[in-house]
């Protein structure tokens, strides 16, 4: 899915299009070919929580396309580290 039809009329975001003043995610940050060094990530975390792609930066443009149609207008963008940011 893209980011416009994730919060498009009908979709289950619809009605917080252009209210929150927050947005908070921790988006798959590990590309496909790399394998987490800390076992505690490695052996106990789901895939799909971990693998982001080739380059893991798609989920970062879903992620921040899905944000700006739900934030307040002027609202605030700030990373906040490299796995996660606020909006």
């Amino acid at each position: 899915a893209d980011a416009t039809r994730v919060a498009a009329a009908g979709s289950p975001l619809d009605g917080l299009r252009g209210t929150v003043d927050v947005v908070v995610t921790n988006p798959p940050y590990v590309p496909d070919a790399a394998i987490p060094r800390e076992p505690e990530v490695r052996d106990h975390d789901p895939g799909v929580a971990l693998f982001g792609g080739p380059d893991s930066e798609r989920w970062w443009a879903f992620s921040l396309g899905v944000a700006a149609t739900l934030i307040v207008a002027g609202g605030p963008s700030t990373p906040a580290s490299s796995s996660s940011f606020l909006l």
